[in-house]
């Protein structure tokens, strides 16, 4: 059996604290991120929306075409806030990490990003 290193216990120590206590913000401040986790986090993410989308088109497809006009509306409103803000959130999350010295080369660009949710 190998070694384990002193930062995996206490990780793995404080990732049971958190959940005993029910309180996943007390993870994030006790552990940087790196760039490849924060990266798979973010495929994650998207992934997650993807989906989450695809279902809120699903739905807006069932509804009547001569009827119901408004929930379209909104069901597609909302796909649009939903992609746009996370969007947002991990774009300033990369350009976060980016100015604490990592280096982001591998992430994506916005047209990337939109082409994953286009209509």
């Amino acid at each position: 059996m190998g070694k384990v290193k002193k930062a995996h216990l206490k990780n793995k120590k404080a990732k049971a604290k958190a959940k005993a206590k029910g309180n996943e913000e007390d993870m994030a401040v006790e552990r940087k991120e790196s760039r490849h986790d924060m990266k798979m986090r973010h495929t994650a993410e998207r992934k997650a929306l993807q989906a989450r989308v695809a279902d809120l088109k699903r739905q807006r497809k069932k509804l009547p075409k001569s009827k119901k006009k408004d929930e379209k509306k909104a069901l597609s409103e909302e796909i649009k806030v939903m992609t746009s803000e996370l969007q947002k959130r991990q774009a300033a999350e990369r350009e976060q990490a980016q100015d604490a010295g990592r280096d982001d080369s591998e992430e994506i660009s916005n047209e990337e990003f939109e082409d994953d949710f286009s209509d």
